[in-house]
């Protein structure tokens, strides 16, 4: 995998920062804002209740 500091330099390299600035605003409208009720509903208390997927990970 490669290191953070590396993608940033390809990205910084690649693109100009207005491509950059551009590109992160598309995403922010694309991505829902967080929602901190949804969250804790959506997570509520997984270490006691964990997902049952079947695999032997929360075994």
């Amino acid at each position: 995998m490669a290191e953070p500091e590396l993608v940033w330099d390809l990205i910084e390299n690649t693109v100009s920062e207005a491509e950059l600035r551009a590109a992160v605003a598309a995403i922010d409208q694309l991505v829902p804002q967080a929602d901190p009720e949804f969250d804790s509903q959506r997570l509520g208390n997984w270490r006691a209740d964990p997902p049952r997927c079947g695999c032997s990970c929360w075994r």
